[in-house]
């Protein structure tokens, strides 16, 4: 398995120019993450709104990458084609931008985002309670 920034890659997920099947995406996550039942479903749901917000924001998604961080601890990386930083969700505003990543806060213990040449990757990490 690669390695990346410390983490090792145990499934990768390239995008066709034609976007994401959100369906799909979320049965390839299920699949590759059904050995661990404590986090799948919370994986599940933070790839899904990572995927929609990089397909509804942020010029589509182009790579899908699930790491294991450490025990117990699964980190989701999405590859996006977008230039311009993240914003941080304000409470007060309830656009749609918003909620995704309310619930990317809410789902995770923590998340972010790198810079890259080509966009950015937006990252989160969710870890067994």
């Amino acid at each position: 398995m690669a390695v990346t920034g410390g983490h090792e890659v145990f499934a990768r997920l390239t995008i066709s120019e034609e976007g994401a099947d959100p369906r799909e995406i979320r049965q390839w996550v299920a699949w590759h993450v059904a050995d661990m039942p404590l986090l799948q479903v919370d994986v599940v749901l933070l790839c899904d709104q990572l995927v929609s917000h990089a397909e509804n924001h942020r010029g589509g998604v182009r790579e899908i990458r699930l790491l294991r961080a450490e025990p117990g601890c699964v980190r989701v990386e999405v590859d996006d084609g977008a230039s311009w930083p993240v914003v941080r969700p304000v409470v007060q505003e309830w656009a749609a931008e918003t909620v995704r990543l309310l619930l990317i806060e809410r789902l995770c213990t923590q998340w972010g985002e790198t810079p890259r040449p080509d966009g950015t990757t937006m990252w989160a990490e969710v870890q067994v309670a």
